[in-house]
């Protein structure tokens, strides 16, 4: 094969076949390069950069307790018919029924196999959980915390997500929280859809049970299915123009971009790290063993950290986003930095300070082919992120804010605007007709590098030309923007008598496994406050540091506060 072949090409297109064996009609397809990375990540590695979601809800319902539960698993059916990869399989060729004549051993694959309702409510079942079976109480932040540094919790081989359902708790006149704890394989979402893809959960847990069945009946049916398998992201990438001369001109010129780019700045390294990474995990105490498998570790640890603003700095800090016309989220960015600036200022202290670079994940959708389908997972990779001079905190606090979110407002503008950004800029790495053919070039490096040897396929696209990289960025940081057009409370009306089961959404909470050092800021805002979540390799990072971090954002532009006192 060569690099450029799963370019807007037919190589990761679904197929059907028969499976003799179960008499079942099957979908399979190639698993494209984006979702070869983290299938590697997940498979290999024991789960790392899965996703795991903390959908909180809440409820009141007049069910008995089987009604209830059959209620939910249907729910769950449909959700699995509806997002048809989660219902989906990850296997070599080897695995593929005889039938799929096309397919290579040692290539990895999506496989669907179309089920009959019946058999889709078992598949629901077999992968829901009820942790009150196992557990009467439970604390949800601490199950997630072990669900995060366990063994892998998603068997790919059987399905590519799984469902726990908590135990109910009272909240008031006779409603209750309700929470779900969703893992999924990070080829098959990304944080950003996870939180389209529970706010339809929620939807489906409002539908009566005559609604629900009806549902399910229409999805599983093979026409159906067909109609929502997505395509691998690679496959709808813009073409590029011109004759074939003039596209190898284009690869060509991309590479040498890739080679003569001039090198980022230096970052200062992340403030949290510990002195001396940990060697190995730390293993859990074995306290959820009738859900989680503690018998195997994965290679680090992965802690998350919340952190809420108050009302009263959250306005303070959308005055000053208003007064120099920056977004919000340039704003949480710029948070965010400064608090790792004055970390950096008070665990090492210097007359001249580098850069704080923050890397984000690339949002591809600006600048996909126009016809585009919409994807449920869709992602590049961390940027090499955005530059901001370090600034000292003897400084006006406003004064630095309003510096460092106009120079990250105008850095986020290029990725935000998509190709429309490229009228006026000249040619270049970071001109919005190279930055997906550029992170393609960059993808398939990282593919090659990192799949075991026997994987390998001997790809090498800059050839003699090796492109040149930075030394990394200081964190990660990405948002969602507003979570108002997400989280919407009192969406479904709980007092509506005329509903055997009314669910509300309340909260979610998205958080990947952590690669090697990694540090991953997610931040979102509203009227009622600025939210930002972290989760990073705590064998790399201190957690007591990464607690005094929370602490900082949370109080640096609170009235009458002085983040020194830290």
């Amino acid at each position: 094969m060569h690099w450029l072949d799963q370019y807007r090409s037919h190589v990761h297109d679904w197929h059907a076949c028969e499976d003799d064996a179960n008499n079942t009609q099957c979908f399979y397809r190639r698993l494209g390069v984006v979702e070869t990375t983290f299938d590697h990540d997940g498979t290999d590695l024991e789960g790392r950069a899965d996703i795991n979601c903390m959908l909180t809800t809440e409820i009141r319902s007049s069910l008995d307790r089987p009604q209830f539960r059959d209620r939910v698993k249907l729910a769950w059916a449909c959700m699995r018919q509806y997002h048809v990869l989660m219902s989906a399989t990850a296997v070599y060729g080897t695995s593929l029924p005889l039938k799929a004549g096309d397919a290579e051993n040692g290539e990895r694959y999506f496989l669907l196999r179309c089920r009959s309702p019946k058999q889709a409510l078992q598949d629901a079942n077999n992968t829901l959980t009820w942790v009150e079976d196992h557990y009467r109480h439970v604390d949800p932040s601490e199950l997630y915390r072990h669900v995060m540094n366990t063994a892998r919790t998603v068997d790919i081989t059987k399905a590519c997500a799984e469902m726990f359902v908590l135990p109910l708790q009272a909240s008031s006149d006779g409603k209750h929280h309700l929470r779900f704890l969703n893992v999924a394989a990070h080829q098959i979402t990304d944080g950003y859809s996870s939180y389209t893809t529970h706010l339809y959960f929620v939807s489906l847990l409002n539908r009566s049970e005559a609604e629900l069945k009806a549902m399910l009946q229409t999805l599983v049916k093979s026409e159906n299915v067909w109609s929502r398998l997505p395509p691998a992201q690679e496959s709808i990438y813009p073409p590029i123009p011109g004759s074939r001369a003039q596209q190898r001109w284009f690869w060509a010129i991309s590479r040498i971009f890739r080679h003569k780019r001039r090198r980022p700045p230096p970052a200062f390294a992340n403030p949290l790290r510990r002195s001396q990474p940990l060697a190995e995990a730390q293993a859990m105490e074995p306290k959820f063993d009738r859900l989680f498998d503690y018998t195997r570790k994965p290679p680090l640890n992965t802690f998350v950290e919340s952190a809420v603003v108050p009302t009263a700095a959250t306005r303070r800090i959308q005055r000053l986003c208003r007064s120099v016309g920056v977004s919000i989220g340039a704003g949480c960015f710029t948070l965010c930095a400064l608090a790792m600036m004055e970390l950096q200022e008070e665990l090492y202290p210097s007359n001249e300070q580098p850069h704080f670079i923050g890397s984000f994940p690339l949002n591809p959708r600006p600048f996909l082919a126009k016809d585009a389908p919409t994807l449920p997972s869709i992602m590049l990779a961390f940027s090499d992120g955005l530059h901001l001079p370090f600034l000292p905190s003897d400084l006006s606090l406003e004064g630095r804010f309003r510096l460092l979110a106009r120079q990250a407002n105008r850095q986020l503008r290029i990725y935000q605007k998509g190709t429309r950004a490229s009228q006026n800029q000249p040619l270049g790495l970071h001109h919005p007709t190279q930055l997906l053919p550029s992170n393609y070039i960059a993808l398939v490096e990282r593919v090659e590098s990192k799949l075991p040897p026997h994987r390998r396929k001997g790809l090498n696209p800059q050839g003699d030309y090796p492109a040149t990289t930075g030394a990394g960025a200081t964190c990660g940081v990405s948002s969602i923007g507003a979570r108002s057009q997400f989280i919407k409370g009192a969406q479904y009306d709980l007092d509506d008598d005329s509903k055997d089961l009314a669910v509300d959404f309340r909260d979610l909470g998205p958080s990947v496994r952590a690669r090697d050092g990694e540090c991953l800021v997610g931040s979102a805002g509203d009227d009622d406050g600025l939210f930002f979540s972290v989760s990073y390799d705590a064998n790399a990072l201190d957690e007591r540091l990464v607690r005094r971090w929370r602490e900082l954002m949370e109080t640096m532009f609170e009235p009458d506060t002085r983040s020194s006192r830290l």
